[in-house]
């Protein structure tokens, strides 16, 4: 078998701007840790995301019981309807709560309180995580009147239903949510929640992200170009891109040093030179800073 990497943490006693990474055997990990009851409150994307990845490694084996509740019917069905004998969909979310140990709060950020303010958990048996991107540990604790230490935050992306998505997590130190992090892709255990709104910053890039690559293939079919022939160009183009990035991630300035390897004088480079000369790249740092507000709670929109 070979060892993966698990995830990673900003441990206390290490020196500014420095990460540690954890290695270890998922095997080893795995052999470790009981199967879990998991619960959904609220069944959108990400929540799909998470539970998907979940019964999808080790055909589920983490799990011991998974409750989810009704919301987004479509994708809580389709969950129970593919996973029978793991997977139960209930009307109301107390009794996702009565049917978990470990419950992940997936609702808007506009519907929190109100879907908080009706559920009523126990001290002794869960544990909750919220993907609320604006929501934040003091109010969780005092909303849901569990102690801290039972209480986290947890920011991720779709592709933690294929395994591929590095999962931000506060506080440190739980065990269970780190097995889960393990299996969905890997994790970064945050120092505290300003670290971890700093992170959360990038994941709302995927957006933009997006935008450029329709651009991309708009401005290809307007030119000519079948719509399956830019799509899939375009995709698989941005792929190799980030596939690039990613293997060189640990050189430093790794950024610098591909964008100095693009031709002098060539595309690449006339390209990033006409949109720094726009201000577009200034520009994601003006969205950035406005990102960071919001989760600050200074929504200046």
């Amino acid at each position: 078998n070979i060892s993966r990497t698990i995830g990673f943490q900003l441990p206390s006693h290490r020196s500014k701007g420095e990460t540690c990474r954890l290695w270890g055997s998922s095997d080893d990990l795995f052999v470790a840790s009981s199967s879990q009851r998991i619960g959904f409150v609220g069944c959108g994307v990400i929540a799909h995301s998470i539970a998907s990845g979940l019964l999808g490694y080790r055909n589920g084996r983490l799990i011991q019981t998974m409750a989810v509740s009704r919301r987004s019917e479509s994708k809580s069905s389709q969950l129970a309807r593919e996973n029978p004998e793991i997977v139960t969909v209930y009307e109301g979310n107390q009794a996702v709560l009565e049917n978990s140990d470990l419950v992940f709060m997936c609702v808007l950020p506009t519907q929190l309180e109100s879907v908080m303010s009706e559920l009523t958990f126990c001290p002794e048996t869960h544990t909750l995580v919220s993907l609320v991107s604006t929501s934040n540990l003091r109010g969780l604790a005092k909303m849901s009147k569990l102690p801290p230490d039972k209480v986290f935050k947890m920011i991720c992306l779709p592709r933690v239903a294929q395994g591929q998505s590095t999962s931000l997590i506060v506080p440190q130190g739980c065990n269970a949510l780190k097995l889960i992090c393990s299996a969905l892709g890997g994790f970064i255990e945050c120092d505290d929640e300003e670290s971890m709104r700093k992170l959360t910053v990038t994941t709302s890039l995927m957006g933009p992200l997006y935008g450029i690559m329709k651009r991309n293939v708009h401005w290809l079919i307007k030119h000519g170009i079948h719509p399956k022939d830019a799509s899939h160009f375009v995709s698989d183009t941005y792929l190799g891109i980030v596939h690039d990035a990613k293997m060189r991630c640990e050189e430093e300035d790794f950024l610098d040093l591909l964008i100095q390897e693009q031709t002098q004088g060539g595309l690449n480079e006339q390209a990033l030179s006409i949109l720094q000369n726009m201000g577009v790249l200034d520009a994601f740092d003006t969205a950035m800073d406005a990102i960071k507000d919001r989760l600050d709670g200074k929504d200046l929109r």
